[in-house]
């Protein structure tokens, strides 16, 4: 089906479905906590997201935001955590959900577009300077400065200069989003002042990594890199979507835009040189009716992107060193195996070889029984050898049968 005809999606509740409908400003889609439903819509939502602080028994009648003619026209999205994480430094207030100046709802989970960074003006004696480990360089030569998920965030956001970083306000609306990073927020906090910061971790895309120059990618293909960095909120441009393979074939989310809409299947190194492939269902993206538009039809996508051109010429001779190799073998493969008639006469060497060796064995065991049978003091011993005599005869056969075919 063409992914442009669903560029306007609206849930379509099955008609076999009583599955409840988890519909909260927070935009996490988990039934945890205390969870309290809409008297007219029915769909449910975290206590601790629309009624902090707030005893269930005491609450009566509650209406959404949306059903609320009152709270319709100025919706709660500025949701903290309750409890605050241990993480959390003195002075601040993390989030599950942020309301920006512009009206950009930004929450814990989404994956969105990122301005980078300025480069230093003044890092001419760069080279001079003692190597920081944790200071990486991203697309275009922009530093980028990685840090541990568990500790650092808050000392790294209180040294941030505001300066060093582009945001929505200054750059224009015809900003080509091929220009950003693609981010994942894990976190969303206030400092004691006010300003807000993000912290996650970043995704490459295909000509930001090692590979083979040859190797194939999906057109819009992206890795998760294990790079994590504490960015300022104006920093962020807008939302996108990062999606695995099985997601992206399947549908799309109800907000989704297909130009912002990208296939994660691996992860690479801090290097991005290694490629392990992402465990499923780690994107983190709701599949249910009420978030998720199914297609009727599972759409196909292959790999056919290559981010450098490989010239002509040496596809050529390399398409010609695989085809001389391949026939070398098979050459080789033929060459070792023999002929029918080759098996057939070498069986029948095998086999009379093996009958004269027999036959010359049991002659010399004769030899040797007779020997025994006269030194024997037993005057009168009895003779058995007739019982031999068949045998006798049958390999006397066997014998001349072999003799007269060599």
């Amino acid at each position: 089906p063409e992914i442009s005809s669903y560029a306007t999606r609206k849930p379509e509740k099955p008609v076999d479905s009583d599955e409840d409908v988890i519909i909260c400003p927070c935009r996490q889609y988990k039934d945890e906590g205390m969870m309290i439903q809409c008297e007219k819509c029915g769909i449910w939502q975290h206590l601790d997201c629309v009624r902090p602080h707030v005893d269930p028994e005491t609450l009566g009648v509650y209406t959404c935001d949306k059903c609320s003619p009152t709270e319709k026209l100025c919706p709660k999205t500025d949701i903290p955590l309750l409890p605050q994480p241990e993480y959390a430094s003195q002075g601040e207030t993390h989030f599950a959900s942020l309301m920006r100046e512009d009206k950009l709802h930004l929450y814990v989970g989404m994956t969105v577009y990122v301005l980078r960074a300025f480069k230093d003006k003044n890092n001419a004696n760069a080279s001079a300077k003692p190597k920081d480990e944790n200071i990486f360089t991203g697309p275009g030569g922009v530093p980028h400065k990685s840090i541990s998920p568990i500790k650092g965030p808050s000392k790294e956001a209180a040294s941030l200069a505001p300066s060093n970083y582009p945001t929505y306000k200054t750059i224009g609306a015809s900003a080509s989003t091929a220009d950003m990073d693609i981010f994942r927020v894990e976190r969303l906090w206030k400092n004691e002042s006010g300003a807000m910061f993000a912290f996650g971790y970043h995704f490459l895309r295909p000509h930001e990594t090692f590979h083979e120059p040859s190797r194939k990618f999906f057109d819009n293909e992206v890795f998760r890199v294990p790079l994590y960095e504490v960015l300022p909120l104006d920093t962020i441009w807008r939302e996108c979507w990062v999606l695995d393979p099985i997601t992206f074939t399947k549908g799309r989310p109800l907000l989704a835009q297909e130009e912002h809409v990208y296939i994660c299947e691996y992860r690479v190194d801090k290097t991005a040189r290694l490629f392990h492939r992402l465990a499923k269902g780690k994107d983190g993206i709701c599949t249910k009716w009420y978030a998720f538009h199914t297609f009727d039809v599972k759409i196909k996508c292959n790999r056919t992107f290559t981010p450098h051109e490989v010239p002509q010429d040496w596809v050529k001779a390399t398409s010609n060193k695989q085809n001389k190799s391949k026939s070398a073998k098979v050459k080789k493969l033929d060459s070792a195996q023999p002929q029918p008639q080759q098996i057939q006469h070498h069986s029948r060497r095998d086999n009379s070889s093996s009958a004269i060796c027999k036959a010359r064995k049991k002659g010399a065991l004769a030899k040797v029984l007779k020997t025994l049978l006269s030194q024997q003091n037993d005057s009168s011993p009895m003779d058995m050898s007739h019982l031999l005599a068949k045998t006798h005869k049958q390999e006397d056969s066997n014998t001349k049968s072999a003799s007269n075919s060599a």
